[in-house]
């Protein structure tokens, strides 16, 4: 029995440290580039020091986290617009394919789902993009793609995601004015109402594609920033 319930506590903390981590670095506290100590997070999310270990193992195994080179440790992978042309090429083959598969099998009780999701997304959007609206996009999205009854599927667009968890803090940040997916998303639950799958793939294609180049936009704008920073302290030294 004691056995049985350390392996219950052990599972939970680490959960609790996966959680921990990728949460930091969907929310932008932990930033590409950063080097995570197995040590130094334990202590931070005040546990010990082998779920924490195991979770950032998890991590990189999943190529949420990468390896450094230089002292073997866990770090955020580094944002290149080469690793994000990459990501999001793949994401366009097989996002809106599952889109299609979606309109041709989800069910009535799916559907309602799907958008009763959308209505509560849109409610979080008017006070601003959040960690909470980030979460209840990606519940949207996944409620059409667990439609498609495809379990693989689902897997292979779950792993796409996970690897894409470092860009989500650049989605809260300042967007350019005229973004917006609003009518895309609208248009996409439309499509799955009418069963079809072209439309579907269609709407899916538009908003992979737009918030690509959004997110290729604040990265520019950071660089730039960045630049401007090292520009003014130079000056000043």
């Amino acid at each position: 029995m004691e056995e049985s319930l350390d392996k219950i506590n052990y599972n939970a903390l680490h959960n609790i440290a996966y959680n921990k981590i990728k949460g930091a670095i969907r929310d932008g506290r932990l930033r590409p580039g950063d080097t995570l100590r197995t040590r130094t997070l334990a202590k931070a999310l005040g546990i010990s020091s082998t779920p924490v270990r195991d979770a950032l193992s998890r991590l990189i195994a999943q190529n949420v986290l990468d390896v450094d080179p230089r002292n073997r440790q866990a770090m955020v992978p580094e944002l290149t617009k080469e690793i994000l042309e990459d990501l999001y090429a793949v994401r366009l083959r097989i996002e809106p394919y599952g889109a299609e598969l979606a309109a041709m099998n989800i069910s009535e009780t799916e559907l309602a789902h799907v958008k009763k999701v959308l209505k509560e997304l849109e409610e979080l959007e008017k006070k601003g993009e959040s960690p909470e609206s980030l979460d209840k996009s990606e519940e949207y999205f996944f409620s059409i793609y667990r439609a498609t009854g495809n379990m693989l599927l689902l897997h292979l667009i779950d792993n796409l995601w996970l690897r894409s968890s470092v860009i989500l803090g650049l989605l809260l940040r300042p967007r350019p004015a005229d973004f917006s997916i609003r009518k895309e998303r609208q248009g996409l639950v439309t499509a799955l109402e009418n069963r079809d799958p072209k439309a579907a793939s269609h709407y899916l294609e538009q908003i992979i594609t737009r918030t690509r180049d959004m997110v290729f936009e604040v990265m520019a704008s950071d660089a730039m920033l960045i630049k401007t920073k090292r520009r003014a302290a130079r000056r000043k030294a």
